[in-house]
């Protein structure tokens, strides 16, 4: 009777047990959540493709081939690059990141004077964190101020990027890859940041050895409960049907696979130039290149609930005036960095057609709309096809043409804001 009477008291023990240990975890998770929405708002700051170019190599002789081909104003990349960094010192974000493409072609001299600028960053209390970009390492590299032709000038090569770059992050990370400059930056105890350098060991990939220690990192985070941002210079979507071999990793797959498998909350690029966002599982920020009209960068606000981004211009035009510079340009850039641009778009369609049976009106109507929806898509800005009615029905005529397909693109790719983004986090 007894015994009867002592199995029934204690059965229900491990049940009581099990019952405890379930609201005992059940109530460190909701301190935890607690702790980490809780906390102050972390503010990031980010640009990309700077593009840099050591003063002393453009010269009165500077000529850049690729700013035929995209438009980059590299011409004036330390003017656009200080600007940019006077509002980053008076904003004075937690963090500064920059995805790659520091420099126009990867020079020691351009290095050392992006080192040097950033450093002034951080020793007014912003941690930098960088990453290079394909432009950085192991380029053919030029000194543009030379007359009849540029001449070849020192590059820095791969193994020497961490050296060059240790301060700004890798020195501070919370770990390192070894087959890579990769490294982890913790924000807090709630915030990691993945720095994905793709471009000193296997270019426009992620190298297997860096998987493998991205997932154990991943592993790590998800055990802390600790939400996870990724930078990267090149893409992990398809951002552009037009605008994809070579910008998107080549093994985004398996990248994309292990983000799923560990709940990254977004991936922050650049390489493509235009200000872009996928909305996705994993969802993707593109952020455009300085070198570009309006110079956009990037502002993020961590809260532990979301993560809030939203595009943002360099004000160049009131820096120059801060400088007392004289220079018409700078103090007018709005106008002519615009104007520049555009007059690259302009100049790729007199060249498409000129040889065609077009009259030279049909050919600037075309020059002319293909250069305002262009600046309209980099900039991340909606096109509306109302706007440029009677020049999209001339362009929807030229059936054959590249840059027709490519409009097309644009505008469907404008539809969705490519400016700003809240993302919801678990």
């Amino acid at each position: 009777m007894l015994k009867k009477i002592f199995s029934k008291k204690y059965r229900s023990i491990p049940i009581l047990v099990m019952l405890v240990v379930i609201l005992g975890l059940l109530g460190m998770k909701l301190f935890h959540q607690w702790q980490k929405q809780s906390q102050p708002p972390i503010a990031i700051m980010i640009a990309t493709d700077m593009h840099l170019l050591a003063k002393e190599y453009t010269g009165d002789f500077f000529y850049e081939p690729s700013a035929a081909f995209d438009g980059k104003l590299t011409h004036y990349s330390n003017e656009y690059f200080d600007a940019f960094l006077a509002e980053v010192l008076e904003q004075k974000p937690n963090l500064l990141i920059l995805s790659g493409d520091l420099t126009l072609n990867g020079d020691v001299k351009s290095h050392e004077e992006m080192a040097k600028k950033l450093d002034a960053v951080q020793n007014a209390g912003v941690q930098v964190l960088v990453i290079p970009g394909n432009h950085d390492v192991g380029s053919s590299s030029y000194d543009y101020s030379t007359k009849p032709e540029p001449t070849l000038t020192e590059s820095l090569f791969a193994n020497s990027f961490g050296e060059c770059y240790e301060n700004f992050g890798l020195k501070q990370a919370l770990s390192r890859d070894s087959a890579s400059c990769s490294y982890i930056y913790e924000v807090s105890p709630y915030l990691r940041i993945i720095m994905l350098d793709t471009n000193t060991s296997v270019k426009g990939q992620v190298h297997p050895d860096t998987l493998t220690w991205l997932e154990a990192e991943l592993r790590s985070a998800k055990l802390a409960g600790a939400d996870v941002i990724s930078v990267s210079h090149q893409n992990l979507h398809i951002h552009s049907p037009l605008l994809y071999f070579t910008y998107q990793f080549y093994n985004a797959d398996e990248l994309y696979e292990l983000y799923e498998k560990y709940d990254v909350a977004v991936n922050i690029s650049g390489h493509i130039h235009v200000q872009s966002i996928v909305q996705d599982k994993i969802p993707e920020i593109a952020v455009g290149s300085l070198a570009v009209p309006d110079s956009n960068y990037g502002k993020i606000v961590y809260n532990g609930k979301t993560i809030d981004y939203s595009t943002h211009s360099t004000d160049v035009e009131d820096y120059a005036k801060s400088q007392n510079w004289t220079n018409p340009d700078l103090l007018n850039y709005k106008e002519y960095c615009r104007t520049y641009f555009e007059g690259v778009a302009k100049a790729q369609t007199y060249n498409a057609f000129s040889e065609s049976s077009l009259s030279q009106a049909e050919i600037e109507l075309l020059a002319e709309t293909y250069s305002k929806i262009n600046s309209a898509y980099f900039s991340g800005n909606p096109i509306v096809e109302k706007e440029f009615e009677t020049g999209l029905a001339l362009w929807r005529e030229q059936t054959d043409s590249f840059i027709l397909r490519y409009i097309e693109s644009m505008i469907v790719e404008s539809q969705t804001d490519n400016r700003s983004i809240t993302i919801r986090l678990n």
